[in-house]
């Protein structure tokens, strides 16, 4: 076996519709090479203030630019960056399974968009909220202040998770859910992409305000 060592710093714009956050990815210029074991450090100058923890609608899709996204949107009202640690398909057991990258951003708050892929994904909704709770208790027992803004969907039915999270956390919700709502939970047209989950950019412009002004 050989042990390899590195060190780099990146520090460019993000320019991908959807750029992933704190995550790095191998590709052989020729041949094959194994990678048995792999870690990294994320050193910061300073503290995040604030994190979005969501899936692909946190990461901006469907938006016409990075720019339009509902994370940039929530930038607009402060200095400091917010940091995102969003990847599609995302479910509750995924940010737990990377909750040491997470912490690693020192966030002074997170804001969080996510459990609607368990449901989507056959997790009985009793084992989504366990694993809700516990990403929210891991958050709080490390500092985090929590904010929660769970979105409807045209293409499930997430009244039931979206009521656990009200009912749990009554103070620290951000009401993303009744303005975006159309009819008895779908998401309203006017602010659809077209898929019935991930939000346009009027959409991601009305995520996006709703949650900067209601950050501290």
């Amino acid at each position: 076996g050989q042990f390899s060592s590195a060190s780099f710093v990146m520090n460019v714009r993000p320019s991908p519709l959807a750029p992933t956050i704190s995550r790095l990815c191998f590709y052989p210029l020729s041949g094959t090479v194994y990678v048995d074991d792999f870690s990294f450090t994320i050193n910061h100058r300073k503290p995040s203030r604030f994190i979005v923890i969501g899936a692909s609608g946190c990461e901006g899709y469907f938006a016409t630019s990075h720019q339009q996204g509902l994370v940039n949107v929530i930038q607009t009202n402060f200095t400091e960056t917010v940091c995102n640690d969003s990847s599609s398909y995302n479910t509750t057991a995924d940010s737990l399974s990377i909750m040491p990258e997470i912490l690693a951003h020192q966030p002074g708050t997170a804001i969080l968009w996510i459990g609607g892929n368990d449901l989507v994904f056959g997790v009985p909704l009793a084992q989504a909220e366990q694993q809700y709770s516990n990403l929210v208790a891991q958050l709080v027992a490390s500092g985090v202040k929590v904010k929660h803004a769970p979105v409807p969907r045209t293409t499930a039915d997430l009244r039931a998770l979206r009521s656990w999270i009200t009912n749990s956390y009554p103070n620290d919700i951000i009401d993303t859910w009744n303005p975006l709502l159309s009819g008895t939970y779908q998401l309203n047209p006017a602010y659809d992409s077209g898929d019935g989950l991930h939000p346009n950019d009027a959409g991601h412009l009305l995520i996006g305000t709703i949650i900067r002004t209601n950050l501290p």
